[in-house]
């Protein structure tokens, strides 16, 4: 991941490199990722976070039972505490992929 920056040292290199880390981490390093992107405290730009938030979801340690509720679980606080543009972050960067389409609709009522 480095040489890819070392490679590509622009903003868009960064947060490749960024998302790369997130997606390929060890499962503490998601679980901290994660709790990046629900700490409202959190001052890392939009950009870098919405990296994290594709990375986590595109992971090959996603796990669409366990990882998709917590996606659910958050969403109110996401939207209670955030600002609206990151609220649409959320939704668009993380929202699950899978087929689950019932599941989603139920927890979205």
């Amino acid at each position: 991941m480095q040489k890819l920056a070392d490679v590509d040292p622009s903003d868009t290199g960064k947060k490749n490199k960024r998302r790369f880390e997130v997606s390929l981490g060890t499962s503490e390093e998601r679980e901290k990722a994660w709790n990046s992107i629900l700490d409202k405290n959190d001052k890392t730009p939009l950009k870098e976070q919405q990296s994290v938030m594709v990375g986590y979801l595109v992971s090959p340690r996603y796990e669409a039972s366990s990882d998709e509720k917590k996606f659910f679980d958050a969403a109110e606080q996401v939207f209670r505490d955030r600002d609206s543009m990151f609220a649409k972050a959320y939704f668009r960067d993380l929202f699950p992929k899978g087929d689950n389409v019932l599941y989603y609709m139920e927890r979205l009522r």
